[in-house]
């Protein structure tokens, strides 16, 4: 095929993506979706093969969604399908690991009938009933309520029995099927769009294209694999939260053409929280890391992660079996990028990043009574960790590891009786290094209302702070505050009296290479900023300020130094 064309209809295809992103960001209710960007929109080929995606969609949910459509095609063949059908499920198994997150699927067929493609959608509903601290929670059972793979629409017809089930058992009901009904818009927009580009080209057999779409990226990302030293790699990370410590464990094995993961070693799911991972969303942590490492230009689709081979064994905290829960799977997916960095610091230095602080951010939420007695729950984002650096920068200070957002402040207070009495950057948080991680926030919430309120939250890296690597240091923990009282558990409920006040100081990112081989102006750039203090500066970077000016370098510092022309 015309390499030329080839591009035309692949940057056609994301922009299909992206037109239905926008479509789901317009007509959904919940802010998580709306405002936090926790959602994705997918083409998927008729075999459950990703095509495309947008580009700042959740990469944990582009990972996932092949699988579930793939589960879909079992239970529902192609041939089966007709025109208006949609498809959905929440099975943590099937779909993203969480019952939280809704999974749509309506089959794209072309002018003649034929099924050419899969629209699929994913996103985070705010309620889904069950215990709303669901850390805490023991069993899929007690998370809430558990939707088996099923039509969501029947040639055109609504599965009206399916919506009266799930009004009856979530506190927010409208808002539940008013996002439902915005994840069938974003299908049908891709599928509007698809057929529009296949009118456009005149393209006959899309199927074909795709495949060909697939097989250039797989090729081109083997040859990439290729190009990394070949051997066996190990590493390790430990994480903490719900009175649950942990680690993972990973051996990175290179090929010629292609990577293997392989987690034996790692802990043994823990039926006592809801801290475990379904193997789906760890295969999706794990490519998606991997394509980023190894060539990050190419395409994303199906064919660039098919050199990958993830397995973590039944039963370990990474693979979790039924009933388990896992509500909370992002704090321990969150953390693989470190036993991955650990176990490739010596095969690829220069690609490797410090451990991320905005790994784990969990979700927060607040619930309680309105006026009226009716429930209201309020699921929101704040991004108040820092990543880890970067080998030729520093890291991003408060925000997310993946593309999730910050709920604004304003929506929170719109729709909830709190203010957020301080939300500002912690000097002095980030892990130095020649370059630094992102520095962490801190947030505190009030509650101005009348009546008590639930906050609801979680937060690991409270005992491991996010390492540093190649001689950077680490970053601060989280720190957790209830009315101003430091809190030792980073997982639970608090209920909120009015008055009452909830504190996180998030944890900043891991550093890399020695804080002594940092430019002196850079140094100096970070005290004027204010995210570094005169006194780390003397005694981590050993460069002396006064008075706004570099005045000199400490002994220890002219001897690990790099010539600069700052110094």
């Amino acid at each position: 095929m015309d390499p030329i064309t080839l591009k035309v209809v692949w940057d056609r295809l994301v922009s299909i993506t992206q037109d239905a992103a926008a479509t789901m960001v317009r007509t959904t209710f919940s802010p998580v979706v709306r405002e936090s960007n926790d959602y994705c929109c997918s083409l998927i080929d008729v075999n459950g093969r990703q095509l495309a995606e947008p580009p700042d969609t959740v990469p944990s949910f582009t990972g996932t969604l092949p699988f579930t459509v793939r589960h879909f095609l079992r239970k529902f063949p192609v041939a089966d399908m007709r025109p208006g059908d949609s498809f959905i499920t929440n099975d943590p198994w099937l779909g993203t690991g969480q019952l939280n997150d809704f999974n749509v699927a309506t089959p794209v067929f072309d002018r003649s009938g034929r099924p050419i493609a899969i629209a699929a959608s994913t996103a985070h509903m705010t309620d889904i009933g069950g215990t709303i601290n669901r850390g805490i929670a023991r069993s899929v059972h007690e998370e809430g309520l558990r939707i088996p793979m099923s039509y969501l629409v029947r040639e055109g017809q609504l599965n009206q029995e399916l919506l009266y089930i799930l009004r009856a058992n979530v506190r927010m009901p409208d808002e539940c099927v008013g996002d439902l009904t915005g994840m069938l818009a974003a299908n049908r927009t891709m599928a509007e769009r698809l057929v529009e580009l296949m009118d456009d080209t005149q393209i006959r057999d899309f199927p074909v294209w795709a495949e060909e779409i697939q097989q250039r990226s797989e090729e081109a990302m083997r040859a990439s694999v290729g190009e990394l030293p070949e051997g066996e790699f190990t590493g390790s990370a430990d994480f903490d939260g719900a009175g649950y410590p942990g680690f993972i464990k990973v051996k990175v094995g290179i090929g010629r053409r292609e990577i293997s993961l392989d987690f034996t070693g790692t802990s043994a799911q823990n039926d006592h929280t809801s801290m475990n991972v379904a193997l789906n969303y760890t295969y999706s942590f794990c490519v998606y890391l991997l394509k980023l490492l190894v060539n990050s230009r190419i395409p994303s689709n199906d064919g660039c992660l098919r050199p990958f081979k993830i397995y973590a064994p039944p039963g370990s905290v990474l693979n979790m079996q039924y009933p388990t829960a896992g509500y909370s799977r992002s704090f321990v997916g969150h953390i693989i990028h470190g036993a991955m960095f650990d176990a490739l610091q010596s095969a690829i230095p220069e690609r490797i990043w410090g451990e991320s602080g905005s790994s784990p951010q969990g979700t927060q939420s607040l619930s309680g009574l309105r006026p009226n007695g009716l429930p209201f729950v309020h699921l929101f984002f704040q991004a108040s960790g820092g990543t880890g650096a970067m080998p030729a920068k520093d890291g991003e200070s408060c925000t997310f590891p993946t593309n999730s957002r910050s709920t604004s402040v304003e929506s929170t207070e719109a729709l909830v009786p709190v203010i957020f009495e301080r939300k500002e950057v912690i000097p002095d948080s980030a892990g130095p290094g020649e370059f630094r991680g992102g520095l962490a926030g801190h947030w505190t919430i009030k509650n101005i209302g009348k009546r008590a309120i639930t906050f609801s939250g979680q937060a690991g890296r409270i005992k491991h702070p996010a390492r540093g690597f190649l001689g950077g240091l680490d970053g601060q923990p989280n720190h957790l505050y209830f009315n101003g009282q430091p809190e030792p558990r980073g997982w639970g409920r608090w209920e909120l009296q009015p008055g009452d006040t909830f504190t996180r100081e998030s944890a900043g990112g891991g550093g890399l290479h020695s804080p002594l081989l940092r430019d002196p102006q850079r140094v100096l750039d970070d005290v004027i900023e204010g995210y570094v203090s005169e006194g780390q500066a003397r005694e981590i970077y050993g460069v002396v300020i006064e008075k706004g000016r570099v005045r000199g370098l400490t002994a220890e510092r002219k001897k690990g130094r790099r010539p600069s022309s700052a110094s």
